[in-house]
């Protein structure tokens, strides 16, 4: 009994982490993050992060978010998890995200 309940949560621990896996280099695969200072009207320069898709064929709608808190990770080789958040769905709709 007790091999059957340690496989079950196995199992279940596991499975996400594969899906979570898949999602992840889906993103960071068709995803391209930039990283630059915007200058607003009063002279503020603002961090933005930006990811756009590296798919050309067609244009792309924009999701823009502005936040006072961070728009961590940092770095262009540091990608944002989106496969535990809403923004997975407007991944995979081809969205560029601003924030």
């Amino acid at each position: 009994m007790k091999n059957i309940i340690l496989g079950f949560l196995l199992a279940i621990i596991i499975t996400p982490a594969t899906a979570q896996n898949a999602d992840s280099a889906y993103f960071v695969n068709n995803y391209k993050k930039q990283e630059v200072y915007i200058t607003m009207r009063d002279g503020v320069k603002l961090f933005t992060s930006i990811y756009t898709p590296t798919s050309t064929a067609e244009a792309h709608p924009m999701l823009m978010t502005r936040t006072p808190y961070s728009c961590s990770p940092y770095g262009e080789s540091n990608y944002m998890q989106v496969w535990k958040s809403y923004r997975m769905d407007y991944v995979k709709s081809g969205y560029t995200f601003v924030t």
